[in-house]
């Protein structure tokens, strides 16, 4: 797959689960993150990121997020400080 079409397809999925999270759209939110999560899998692979570290702690952030049920600091995290950064990995 393209590298360019993968972080557009990946910023959009972003920002639609985003937007569902907005939205109090609960159950669609959480297909769309496991959309999310496969993509931005497939992203850090191809572009060898697993080691790191600011994301890696972003990550932990989200995650701790998560497990809280805060999903509209989740989505904030994903709007404004991961999509932003990956945007700018060449």
């Amino acid at each position: 797959m393209d590298k360019k079409i993968m972080f557009k397809q990946l910023d959009q999925t972003g920002r639609d689960l985003c937007q569902q999270f907005q939205l109090g759209y609960e159950a669609q939110a959480n297909n769309t993150l496991t959309d999310f999560l496969d993509l931005l899998i497939l992203f850090i692979e191809e572009k060898k990121l697993s080691e790191n570290k600011e994301l890696n702690d972003l990550f932990t952030i989200m995650l701790s997020a998560q497990q809280r049920h805060d999903v509209l600091f989740l989505s904030d995290i994903i709007s404004y400080v991961l999509l932003p950064k990956l945007a700018n990995i060449p």
